[in-house]
C-alpha cells in the first residue's frame, strides 16, 4: 500500500503546485464565461480569467465585437480602445486606466489591473465597457456577461449627437474641445495635483514621482528611488516619455535631466533627481514613462492635474 499511495500523492502535489503557478495566487481560468456583445456571443481569444471577483478578456477581440477600435502603445506599454468618441487607456500593470468622454482625459482607480498572458491584452470587462459608455450585466444562472453597446444617438461625445464638443456653432463653425490651463502653485511652481506623490514598485525598487513642475519650454519631474534590493540599480532616465491627454507622445531624447540621475543606488539607498522632457502639457493628465537599468519593464505613472 506504501508503494501505491506516494505516486497517487506525488501528483496531487504537482498537481496543486501547478494550479498555484497558473492562478498567480489570486487569478484562475474562468473558461465557461461567455460574454455577449449586443446578444452575440464573441470569441475569446484566450479563455477569460477571474480575478478577485473581476472578470478580465482579450482586449481586441470584444473591442472589435462593439465595432470599436484597439491600439498597442509599446512606449508606454499601454492598451487604448475607442468606441465612437470615447477613448479609454489601461496601462499594463497598473491600477488606474484613463478615460476620455470627449472633454479631457481623466484617470481613475480599478480593483484589477490589466495585465498580459500568453502574449495576450487582458484587461476588466466592467471596466472596459462602461469606460466605452456600454451597459453591462451579469447572469449568474448561465456564468454569462451582456454588455450592450450604445447607439450613436444616444452617445453625447459622438460628433454630430446631441452634447458633444464638436458640433458646428451657430454660424456652421466646427466645434472645440478648450483647454485647461494647469494648475499651479504660485509659491513654489509646482502643478497642483491629487496623485502625486504617486509611486511604482518593481522587485525591491520603488520609484516616486514626489512633484511635477512646468516651465517656460519644458516640463520638470522630480524622482526618488528608494532601493531596497541587495544590488545596485540606476535609472533609464534617457528612455522616458510624457503622454499628454491629446495622444502625442513627447520622448526625452537626451533632454535636460539632473545628473544625479546617472549615477546607480546602492543598496538601502536612495537618490532624488529631476527628468526635464521639452513641451508642456495640455488637458488636465498625462502619463509619464521610465525605466531602470536591466530591467525592460516599464514605469508607468498616471499623473492628474
Amino acid at each position: 500500500m506504501k508503494k501505491s499511495i506516494r505516486p497517487v500523492l506525488g501528483a496531487f502535489l504537482t498537481g496543486a503546485m501547478l494550479l498555484t503557478l497558473w492562478s498567480g495566487g489570486t487569478a484562475t481560468a474562468a473558461s465557461n464565461i461567455r460574454v455577449l456583445v449586443d446578444n452575440k456571443p464573441v470569441q475569446l481569444s484566450y479563455p477569460a480569467v477571474l480575478d478577485r471577483d473581476r472578470v478580465l478578456v482579450p482586449l481586441r477581440g470584444v473591442v472589435e465585437a462593439m465595432h470599436g477600435a484597439v491600439q498597442w502603445l509599446e512606449a508606454d506599454q499601454t492598451a487604448q480602445a475607442s468606441l465612437g468618441g470615447r477613448k479609454v487607456w489601461f496601462p499594463i500593470d497598473s491600477t488606474t486606466m484613463g478615460l476620455n468622454l470627449g472633454e479631457g482625459t481623466q484617470w481613475k482607480t480599478i480593483d484589477v489591473p490589466a495585465q498580459i498572458r500568453d502574449g495576450h491584452t487582458m484587461v476588466p470587462l466592467r471596466a472596459l465597457s462602461e469606460g466605452l459608455g456600454c451597459n453591462v450585466g451579469w447572469d449568474g444562472a448561465t456564468n454569462t456577461v451582456r454588455v450592450t453597446a450604445p447607439s450613436k444617438s444616444d452617445d453625447p461625445t459622438i460628433p454630430g449627437t446631441s452634447g458633444g464638443n464638436d458640433n458646428p456653432d451657430a454660424n456652421g463653425n466646427p466645434g472645440t474641445t478648450p483647454s485647461t490651463p494647469t494648475p499651479v502653485d504660485p509659491n513654489t511652481g509646482s502643478v497642483i495635483s491629487q496623485s502625486l506623490p504617486v509611486t511604482q514598485t518593481l522587485g525591491n525598487v520603488d520609484v516616486t514621482v514626489v512633484s511635477m513642475e512646468v516651465l517656460a519650454t519644458e516640463t520638470m519631474f522630480r524622482i526618488r528611488i528608494d532601493n531596497n534590493s541587495t544590488m545596485s540599480t540606476s535609472l533609464l532616465a534617457g528612455m522616458s516619455t510624457m503622454k499628454l491627454s491629446n495622444g502625442k507622445t513627447i520622448k526625452h531624447l537626451g533632454a535636460h535631466m539632473d545628473p544625479n540621475l546617472f549615477g546607480s543606488v546602492e543598496p538601502n539607498n536612495s537618490l532624488e533627481g529631476y527628468i526635464a522632457l521639452p513641451g508642456i502639457p495640455t488637458g488636465n493628465s498625462l502619463l509619464l514613462t521610465t525605466q531602470l537599468y536591466g530591467n525592460r519593464q516599464p514605469l508607468v505613472f498616471p499623473i492628474a492635474f
